[in-house]
């Protein structure tokens, strides 16, 4: 778990910046989004009118619903339809198409992506943002996850995580054609004090995490939960945890992931972005 790559300075002062600009643009998308997401739960304010008085039709719940049901009833399902590894190859892959085919559907399955699918496509309504995390499982501990292992996961096996769209930033230079066009994605990650002093990547930082303080609440209340006692025993749940606030930035150009944490100077965690350990397998 030692840095690979040490970050100077000049990189550091980027990163800080940065993150201050995506908590600035959080901020102004988070509004609307809120806003969408109170008029989904018909929670607005009718003009001379009180709200225990006047009976609301939504327009948006059963749009959102069909959207819904049309698009992920099934999905997700993987289709798989082999060819010979050499060109003009004769070799009927019909059965070996149809093998890899219940095998990968059996994976998903395993890995509860449905429903994960289903989360992703609703955020992404309101936010025109779904971001699905795809991960392992390590066999002799948690995933990084924020939380423990559920029962649902399989050790040693992939999982699907929903994330947070209130949390997620993207590159301001991205090009409107696509998200590959990034430079780099960035997350806040909510973790608890206990989780992040236990995991072995943040062991030289031990000692400095330990004398930090919660993370402010104020910050981390904008989400979708439809009743205001939701959201006030989310803030409390936030306070009596111990939280800090932990930002992952996948730096695409350089092909590296960093760790920052509001108190910290320098990175506490730098290393090889995943998709760098990728290797081609000739099947």
């Amino acid at each position: 778990y030692e840095s690979i790559l040490p970050v100077n300075s000049d990189d550091t002062q980027f990163w800080k910046t940065e993150i201050a600009l995506q908590r600035t643009l959080m901020n102004a998308r988070f509004e609307s989004w809120q806003e969408l997401y109170d008029s989904y739960h018909m929670k607005f304010k009718l003009p001379r009118l009180s709200q225990d008085k006047t009976i609301r039709m939504s327009r948006l719940y059963p749009l959102v619903r069909q959207l819904q049901a049309g698009a992920c009833f099934r999905n997700p399902y993987m289709f798989v339809n082999a060819k010979p590894f050499v060109e003009q190859g004769e070799r009927d892959l019909r059965m070996a198409s149809r093998k890899l085919e219940v095998a990968a559907n059996e994976g998903l399955e395993l890995m509860k992506a449905n429903v994960t699918i289903r989360q992703a496509f609703f955020n992404a309504q309101f936010t025109g943002l779904g971001v699905i995390r795809l991960g392992v499982v390590p066999a002799d501990g948690p995933p990084d996850l924020g939380y423990g292992v559920e029962s649902t996961m399989l050790r040693d096996f992939m999982y699907l995580s929903c994330r947070e769209s209130f949390n997620f930033g993207i590159d301001p230079m991205t090009s409107p054609e696509g998200l590959w066009t990034n430079r780099y994605v960035c997350e806040r990650m909510l973790q608890q004090k206990r989780s992040l002093l236990r995991d072995k990547r943040y062991a030289k930082f031990h000692s400095r995490i330990e004398s930090l303080s919660g993370v402010s609440t104020t910050s981390s209340i904008n989400s979708y939960l439809p009743l205001d006692e939701e959201r006030e025993a989310l803030r409390l749940s936030l306070e009596n945890g111990k939280f800090l606030e932990v930002w992952e930035i996948q730096d695409n150009a350089e092909q590296m992931v960093y760790h920052f944490i509001d108190g910290i100077d320098e990175p506490i965690y730098e290393d090889d972005h995943p998709f760098m350990e990728m290797i081609a397998v000739k099947a």
